[in-house]
């Protein structure tokens, strides 16, 4: 059952932004917690997120070469499209650049 937040008479559904990183051969562990953790701050420097939780990986055999999980949520669409240019996101984004080989991203409502 999904999660949702009462708007007027009924509910409204809520945004889920999933993303998994494939850090790049070589990266240091020391990195990888370092951007977990810059992951994990946006939630107190970008307006509209929920809810986020980030951590390593711990199922290396299903998780088909991904390193970190990310899931942030969102009351809605329009906080999902503001989170994106946001200057802390980009700042991160810039980091991931240069530690990920791959991203992938999903987002949905709940």
């Amino acid at each position: 059952m999904g999660t949702r937040r009462p708007h007027g008479g009924g509910c409204a559904l809520v945004v889920e932004h999933l993303v998994v990183l494939r850090l790049r051969p070589g990266v240091a562990e020391e990195d990888a917690q370092t951007l977990i953790g810059e992951l994990r701050a946006l939630a107190g420097e970008i307006p509209g997120i929920m809810d986020l939780q980030c951590g390593r990986n711990f199922s290396p055999a299903r998780a088909h070469g991904y390193d970190i999980g990310l899931r942030v949520r969102f009351p809605g669409k329009s906080e999902l499209a503001a989170y994106g240019p946001h200057p802390a996101h980009q700042r991160v984004l810039e980091r991931i650049g240069q530690l990920c080989a791959d991203v992938l991203a999903v987002d949905f409502e709940v």
